[in-house]
């Protein structure tokens, strides 16, 4: 019974992402306005909706991107956007690419002016606007920037008076994509900016090594209680005793699996490896303390759910709005959204009408 069942969650995965998707996007395409070199072998791809209104997101988001003349083509890759939030109808939306394979280093260089992408989005939860907090702490590596960068754009753009820190770690200054872009907002909003490099030239006068403790107690404030962190990167980003810290000051850890990939992606065996690895190494450095989890890019399927109580999770959470009641399944918790620009009384009646 369980393979049946098995069965027909994979076709219903595969008539979803294969033919619905691709016919509802068919009369939404995308076509490149600007393909720009950035420093950290990345590209910054600026699209424009072609006969639509494109859409608006919130800052930290990402969408589905995949080349082609039509949707159906194969492969499609999930990339945060780069830009600020509060698009405007008919408004440009970029992406920074960072070259890691086949697509990102070989296809993506190649698109020009006019070529044609596909948009599934926007899609995630990871946003500030979900996040509300008297100031933000945010840390980034990598590639991993780029939603923080459209977090710190978006809030410029709003003028939100509220404090930021952004720990930016790379390898070297050249592996500082759009650090330009970030020190011109330090100007523009309340942004505390520092980048960590573990191999600087002999010039560098900033921090080195990895962020840790000691690196971050030199620049939060003693309310950082009241702050929200949001982290995004490659490992290693933030050492163990930098988590274990983080924890004592009340921020809460769980699970994205062992290296964010969505679970659809994944094999039965590779998904109960994800779920093992990352609730042993946050057991580690939480002392024991790894509960729930958050699937990927909101990828969800009966297998997740299943291998999760197996490896001794509690409680997974969806992106599906409403409030949980105690008949929800506890692996499949839905979220109320709270966005930065809700009035108290607004929240109120959003909380009441998901009752």
């Amino acid at each position: 019974m369980i393979w049946l069942i098995y069965g027909i969650l994979v076709v219903g995965l595969v008539v979803r992402h294969k033919l619905w998707i691709p016919l509802r996007n068919w009369t939404e395409k995308w076509e490149v306005v600007e393909n720009r070199v950035e420093r950290g072998n990345a590209r910054t791809l600026v699209l424009r909706p072609v006969g639509h209104n494109g859409f608006s997101f919130e800052p930290g988001q990402f969408s589905w991107l995949k080349l082609g003349r039509t949707p159906f083509g194969l492969g499609q890759h999930p990339i945060s956007m780069s830009c600020a939030g509060d698009v405007e109808p008919g408004g440009n939306v970029s992406f920074t690419i960072k070259a890691l394979g086949d697509w990102s280093g070989k296809q993506v260089p190649a698109l020009q002016a006019g070529d044609t992408i596909w948009l599934d989005g926007p899609h995630g939860v990871f946003t500030i606007d979900r996040e509300q907090a008297m100031g933000y702490v945010l840390v980034g590596g990598g590639v991993g920037i780029t939603p923080l960068h459209s977090m710190c754009q978006t809030m410029a753009n709003r003028k939100d008076p509220r404090p930021v820190l952004l720990f930016y770690g790379a390898n070297n200054e050249e592996d500082l994509s759009l650090i330009e872009g970030l020190e011109d907002l330090k100007r523009r909003m309340n942004l505390t900016l520092v980048p960590v490099l573990s191999k600087p030239s002999p010039d560098w006068k900033g921090e080195t090594g990895y962020i840790n403790v000691d690196i971050m107690r030199r620049y939060v404030p003693e309310q950082v209680k009241w702050f929200k962190f949001l982290i995004c990167g490659p490992a290693p980003l933030m050492d163990a005793p930098t988590i274990a810290w983080l924890a004592l000051e009340g921020v809460l850890f769980g699970s994205h699996l062992a290296s964010h990939r969505a679970a659809d992606g994944l094999s039965t065996r590779e998904l109960a490896d994800e779920l093992t690895r990352s609730r042993a190494i946050l057991r580690q450095w939480l002392d024991g303390s790894a509960d729930s989890f958050a699937a990927p890019f909101g990828v969800t399927d009966e297998r997740l759910r299943l291998l999760a109580a197996e490896c001794g999770f509690r409680t997974g959470f969806n992106t599906e709005p409403g409030v949980a009641h105690l008949t929800n399944d506890p692996f499949n918790l839905p979220r109320i959204e709270v966005r930065g620009d809700l009035t108290l009384e607004d929240f109120i009646t959003q909380m009441q009408a998901c009752r």
